[in-house]
């Protein structure tokens, strides 16, 4: 087996040039960024850092979705010759006013609450996000949710497909595993995930094999998988259990060939999504499901199945 030594990169130095003064406000690369909105600003060096490591402590697309709020609001600032830098508590209500009085759509309120607090903290100011202000907003996000148009729900997947789908794929090699295809057990693995935890596909595709332990449940020792999720949504931490008897094949002495080769990476890069959903589809297209399924297709039949059982 092929061992890698950790990595370790300390990012304060990969990024030393840019936190200088000269170039204060040139955007870092890796995970300490400088947020666009910010580049107006005259930030010293070290208000840069500080910035930047609050912006990290948030997920990628939470960044945007901060950056996006903060614009629209530093541009109608601008228009009444203020700030960012300059909020306080009417600005704050003047604002939530004129996306009501222009009837902005819920994408445009419901981050602001989020992107205000992210602001005071990555600029230390004081907190201006006041009772006050919470009840003009709690108004203003009540009337554009009643306004937003429903997402149609993904199709639902049913678990008998699945079954069906190991029973093809998998059952007949269990005497010689190595016979199974590495794509084929990656993509039901991954389903099977997807089902059980009610989980996102974009979480998943960043699972490695440490992540993934085999225990026992109960006084009946049950064999399941233990899944911990490093990262998901809403940057919170978290993990699951499911069974695994219908799925990894087993020898006679209880172990499981196959568990060393469930990789949800190729081994040299995290697969994506559409890759997945493709190889997916293709398998279950064989076993005569014509229905194609979508990332959110498991994780909502998972929430239904879940709620049912009073989980």
């Amino acid at each position: 087996m092929r061992m890698f030594r950790e990595q370790k990169i300390d990012y304060l130095r990969f990024n030393k040039k840019l936190l200088s003064d000269k170039d204060s406000n040139i955007p870092s690369r890796g995970p300490l960024r400088l947020l666009h909105v910010f580049n107006d600003f005259s930030l010293s060096s070290k208000q840069i850092k500080h910035v930047k490591l609050v912006t990290a402590g948030r997920s990628r697309g939470t960044q945007d979705s901060y950056n996006r709020t903060l614009t629209r609001l530093n541009k109608y600032l601008k228009k009444n010759n203020s700030s960012l830098m300059h909020l306080n508590e009417d600005a704050l209500i003047e604002y939530i006013m004129f996306l009501e009085d222009s009837k902005s759509p819920f994408c445009h309120v419901s981050g602001l609450a989020g992107s205000i607090e992210f602001l005071c903290s990555a600029l230390r100011l004081n907190n201006v996000w006041t009772a006050v202000v919470e009840r003009t907003y709690v108004a203003v996000i009540r009337r554009a949710a009643s306004e937003k148009k429903p997402k149609k729900k993904a199709a639902l997947l049913p678990l008998s497909v699945l079954r069906s789908a190991v029973s093809h794929f998998i059952t007949p090699f269990l005497s010689n595993p190595d016979k199974i295809s590495i794509i084929t057990w990656r993509a039901l693995f991954v389903q099977l995930l997807q089902y059980s935890l009610c989980a996102r596909l974009e979480d998943l595709r960043k699972l490695k094999g440490k992540d993934i332990s085999l225990v026992k449940l109960g006084h009946l020792q049950t064999p399941a998988l233990a899944v911990f999720f490093a990262t998901a949504k809403n940057d919170q931490r978290g993990s699951g259990m499911i069974d695994n008897s219908f799925l990894i094949p087993r020898t006679n002495n209880g172990a499981a060939p196959g568990e060393p080769r469930v990789l949800v990476a190729d081994g040299r890069a995290s697969v994506s999504v559409q890759t997945l959903l493709r190889q997916t589809n293709a398998l279950y297209k064989q076993i005569g499901f014509e229905t194609p399924i979508t990332s959110k297709s498991a994780k909502v039949l998972g929430v239904s199945t879940a709620f049912f059982l009073g989980y």
